[in-house]
């Protein structure tokens, strides 16, 4: 398959798809629009209709959610098709964005619609039901239009031990920290949560309210604790642990195999940033780039994001051959 033929498939998906689900739905509530007044209804609550707005409320939030959504999955995603890297979540990502484009043009069309057609009290439910059905063949359609991809992604390179007098101690210690992509979304996603919390208490959704401040907090001390980790490599091994201690991970170096150099891809190859964990290995990934990538003897691998991994890789495998000489 083509690279090309690849990246065209996941731009029509992830982009051309959404852009065509979210203006359609705009030219049919644009015409039902004149019939409705000035003003319509923009939340339904356990007991019908409770929250207003102007008219252009639903085709603003449809262009804006509908567009904007897909367009930053994508951001993430293109940079990494159009260098040659595979993955199945280099597919679902543009599934992801068509599906997520369907479910607000859905509720958006749907909320117009049943206020020109529905009696006031109509329920919303049917509306939310449907867009779902809709994210959900979406979604499915996105993935199936596009090429299978099988894992492609920077293969690892070996680091010779680091060259020292005998009984001479190595220590190495650094920090690894989140690239600025990654904390730009983490941390405009903590702000929109905060704003969609402060939003829900001002019209009075006590149950919304309380789910979103949560999660907002929630994700805030995520942030705060999850961007930074601290990192020794010694004789003794590696330890990586965040700035409260917990997170952490320790590998001994009688338990390692080998430690290699690698270009890591979050989403290429672990689906996202942070603390993550996938078939055969556990990733601290805080940004795309150099990497550390330490195998165990059970053959399960760590990877983590360092600026100076060939260095500490160095370090580690001159302590694994130092341990293992001990053991034999």
């Amino acid at each position: 398959m083509r690279q090309d033929h690849v990246v065209r498939r996941a731009v029509l998906v992830g982009l051309g798809g959404p852009a065509l689900v979210s203006c359609v739905g705009v030219a049919v509530q644009l015409a039902s629009v004149p019939s409705l007044g000035a003003e319509l209804i923009t939340h339904w609550g356990p007991s019908g209709p409770d929250g207003y707005g102007p008219a252009w409320t639903w085709p603003v939030l449809t262009l804006a959610v509908g567009l904007g959504m897909p367009a930053l999955l994508m951001a993430f995603a293109l940079p990494s098709l159009r260098r040659g890297e595979r993955s199945p979540m280099l597919r679902l990502l543009p599934a992801i964005a068509l599906g997520l484009s369907a479910l607000i043009t859905t509720v958006s069309t749907g909320s117009v619609l049943v206020q020109r057609y529905g009696a006031p009290d109509d329920s919303i439910v049917p509306v939310m039901i449907a867009a779902f059905a809709a994210a959900l063949l979406a979604g499915f359609l996105g993935w199936v239009v596009q090429p299978a991809q099988d894992m492609i992604v920077p293969a690892s390179r070996p680091v010779s031990p680091l060259a020292t007098a005998p009984g001479t101690r190595i220590v190495w210690l650094g920090r690894a920290e989140m690239g600025r992509g990654p904390m730009l979304v983490l941390v405009l996603a903590s702000t929109v949560l905060a704003g969609l919390a402060v939003w829900m208490w001002v019209l009075g959704d006590l149950a919304a309210a309380i789910i979103v401040t949560a999660v907002a907090l929630l994700v805030t001390v995520l942030v705060s604790i999850m961007t930074v980790f601290h990192v020794r490599a010694d004789a003794r091994g590696l330890s990586v642990r965040s700035p409260i201690g917990f997170p952490r991970f320790t590998i001994a170096a009688s338990d390692i195999a080998s430690a290699t150099v690698t270009d890591v891809s979050g989403l290429t190859q672990f689906g996202g940033w942070g603390v993550r964990m996938i078939p055969g290995a556990t990733g601290v990934i805080l940004r795309n780039g150099p990497g550390l990538d330490v195998a165990r003897r059970s053959g399960r691998r760590f990877v983590i994001t360092l600026d100076d991994a060939e260095t500490v890789a160095g370090v580690l495998t001159a302590a694994a051959e130092r341990a293992h000489a001990d053991q034999d």
